[in-house]
């Protein structure tokens, strides 16, 4: 794996996380 196709992955996988975690609350709330 090239270092730059890691970072990208790295890159999306934590917007990815944040996404998960932001919408995590509400799901439970509204759930």
């Amino acid at each position: 794996a090239n270092s730059v196709g890691d970072a990208l992955g790295y890159r999306w996988g934590q917007r990815e996380l944040r996404r998960r975690w932001e919408g995590f609350p509400r799901a439970r709330e509204g759930g």
